[in-house]
């Protein structure tokens, strides 16, 4: 009876203790300017080493669709893949850091707890869904892991992706 006691005893430790950490989390607010992304991206659960230069083999079309797609969400990719993009305050405020006119894909708007923000992504060229979770840090990180299963060519794609968004300054290049 008494080890049963001791067992309830540090269970219940352990959840008020959780309780109290959680309640006493400090949710964060992302500030705006120039982020700098970094990406890992999955096909079918393999590892694609350079996104970029995947993209750069395939058809003309479909470079010029995400490179459109770049340029509408103000982000940028240097010779070394290195991604940056610029977010305003009222993207932050709004949890609405996608434009995603022309893309084929639509965001639907952030749905945030805390630090975790979700998004719905429905596609219909190529047609699909998925989502992206994303976990803010602190101001200055953050962290996310989108999932994406689209039809290309009557085949299914599953596409992981993981990017971690680290603030770099509050000017971004026009």
């Amino acid at each position: 009876m008494i080890k049963k006691h001791y067992y309830l005893c540090i269970a219940l430790t352990g959840v008020l203790t959780a309780t109290s950490t959680h309640a006493l989390a400090k949710t964060y607010t992302l500030k705006p300017g120039l982020w700098q992304i970094e990406s890992q991206t999955w096909l079918h659960g393999h590892l694609v080493p350079d996104m970029n230069a995947l993209i750069g083999l395939g058809p003309v079309a479909l470079q010029n669709h995400v490179q459109n797609m770049l340029r509408q969400n103000l982000v940028r990719i240097d010779g070394n893949g290195t991604a940056t993009i610029c977010v305003s305050a009222e993207q932050i405020a709004h949890n609405d850091f996608v434009n995603d006119q022309g893309s084929g894909c639509s965001v639907a708007n952030g749905q945030r707890t805390g630090n975790n923000i979700h998004f719905d992504i429905r596609c219909d060229a190529p047609k699909g869904n998925g989502y992206t979770d994303v976990t803010v840090v602190n101001a200055s990180k953050w962290v996310s892991y989108s999932k994406l299963d689209l039809t290309i060519r009557k085949t299914n794609q599953n596409i992981t992706n993981q990017s971690f968004g680290t603030w770099i300054n509050e000017h971004c290049p026009l």
